[in-house]
């Protein structure tokens, strides 16, 4: 029993852990408490032997091992007139796959289709995007984490040229690489329509910089960009920073940026600066495992001072020293919406994080400040949470 609910508890986890860089329609309460739940998991993890989680793999995938195929055969016939299906995380397979696009195939009123989490592979992923090929009423497409590779990639385009009402497309957690997103990022130019694409961790590299900058600068309408997780590296930033010199409005609409885990380096804080000044309406700003150092983050602090929108920043594993807690304090006493700050994994150090906590005693609006991992010894662990016992709001950790 007690492995039972610990396969359910590292379910939960993994679930919200995935959403929480992966979504942008959430409340801020949903945020601040997965980010509790995630730390506690990882210090759970710290000291837990390797036994233990082995333990807990295996009664997860017993626990929630699904029939999909009798998912699929329930559901082929009511499939055929429903304008939402979803089926997230629901183990389907190809053969699952075989019966959902027979009733795909056959209803002409489908307007959301979510299968993120799924095991289509390739095979089962044709088999769908076969058969929406049909359809032209598709606004969102989540398809993410099912392992999908390039050779997908064509049958993706033909369905995104056959729905010009698409408005989100999430295809994060799969093996598009560079070249299957290259052919997905022409068929999505002059797209007016779409509003979200989410294509983290895929492994594209910098080659891929100059086709998100056509699809940045031909669709207006875009809000939410994640490329988190890939190796797009200073020189695809630069390429994506493009879209600000051929047009101001380009990036006006844009509220959510996931550059998260990218290998950008400070040889590329201009143009990250220049994309973030662009952006006047943003609310989550994504730059965690980076290698910004100091003097880019610099940089980009001066530009993210521009932005009176932020509610979410997160600049953690950038190699940050104290010497820009000054300008980290800046931003706090500009921002009186932020809500998140994510600055854990730096150099900051006792004098960085003191000078930090000072700016936060006078900022209510923060509810979430992550400062661990900063070489800070006790006694400034233990003052600063006196300092701050007044903020009621604030989550702390240090």
């Amino acid at each position: 029993m007690q492995k039972c609910l610990l396969g359910c508890y590292i379910k939960y986890i993994c679930t919200c852990k995935l959403r929480l860089f992966l979504f942008t329609q959430f409340t801020l309460d949903c945020y601040v408490n997965t980010y509790k739940i995630v730390y506690a998991i990882e210090q759970w993890f710290k000291r837990t032997t390797t036994t233990a989680l082995s333990a807990a793999k295996s009664s997860l995938q017993n626990l929630l091992q699904v029939e999909s195929e009798v998912i699929a055969s329930t559901l082929s016939n009511s499939i055929k007139t429903l304008a939402v299906l979803d089926l997230e995380y629901s183990n389907i397979g190809g053969d699952a796959a075989t019966k959902l696009a027979e009733g795909i195939q056959c209803n002409n009123v489908l307007e959301q289709l979510w299968l993120r989490g799924n095991v289509l592979c390739d095979r089962g992923a044709g088999l769908i995007l076969n058969s929406l090929q049909s359809v032209t009423t598709l606004k969102v497409l989540d398809l993410s984490f099912n392992n999908i590779s390039s050779k997908s990639s064509d049958d993706i385009v033909v369905v995104i040229k056959s729905n010009r009402l698409l408005e989100q497309l999430w295809l994060d957690g799969n093996y598009l690489q560079t070249a299957g997103i290259v052919r997905i990022t022409v068929a999505l130019q002059n797209h007016c329509k779409l509003r979200l694409l989410s294509l983290s961790k895929n492994g594209i590299t910098e080659d891929a910089g100059k086709a998100l900058c056509a699809v940045v600068c031909s669709n207006v309408s875009i809000e939410v960009l994640m490329l988190g997780k890939n190796r797009l590296q200073s020189s695809g930033v630069y390429e994506l920073s493009k879209a600000c010199y051929q047009g101001c409005y380009y990036l006006v609409r844009l509220i959510k940026l996931d550059l998260f885990d990218n290998h950008i380096t400070k040889d590329c804080a201009n143009g990250l600066a220049d994309i973030i000044k662009s952006c006047i309406n943003l609310k989550e700003l994504f730059l965690g495992d980076n290698m910004l150092e100091t003097t880019g983050a610099l940089t980009v602090l001066e530009a993210v001072k521009t932005i009176c929108t932020l509610r979410i920043f997160t600049l953690s594993n950038n190699r940050i020293t104290k010497e820009a807690a000054s300008s980290i304090c800046d931003v706090i006493n500009k921002h009186f919406n932020l809500n998140v700050l994510l600055l854990g994994g730096n150099e900051l150090q006792s004098d960085g994080v003191r000078i930090i906590a000072e700016a936060v005693k006078s900022n209510e609006a923060l509810q979430l400040l992550a400062v661990c991992d900063n070489r800070v010894d006790e006694q400034t662990k233990d003052d600063i949470k006196v300092v701050l016992s007044s903020n009621l709001d604030l989550h702390l950790y240090i």
